[in-house]
């Protein structure tokens, strides 16, 4: 049987807009499971913020386009889109 196969999507937004996003990030997920929402710790001279949203399974990857659409209005550039698999 494969592995299940995990979302990570990265993207920035300004310093300034990352309250409305995460409101936005809140409502879109609220009450999924295996999703999570992270932000870079080191500081960006860009004055941006660098957030990664992780999504566990084929379950919770079924919401990415939701949030990618709630997310839009505050991201800045690209939403990068990865898969990986557990070895």
């Amino acid at each position: 049987m494969p592995h299940a196969q995990q979302l990570y999507v990265y993207y920035r937004l300004d310093w300034g807009q990352t309250q409305a996003a995460h409101a936005a990030f809140a409502r879109a997920t609220a009450g999924a499971a295996g999703v999570r929402l992270l932000q870079r710790v080191e500081a960006s001279a860009l004055q941006q913020a660098t957030w990664m949203e992780i999504y566990e399974d084929a379950q919770a990857a079924q919401l990415e386009p939701q949030v990618a659409a709630a997310l839009q209005p505050w991201i800045a550039g690209p939403r990068h889109i990865e898969r990986f698999a557990p070895l």
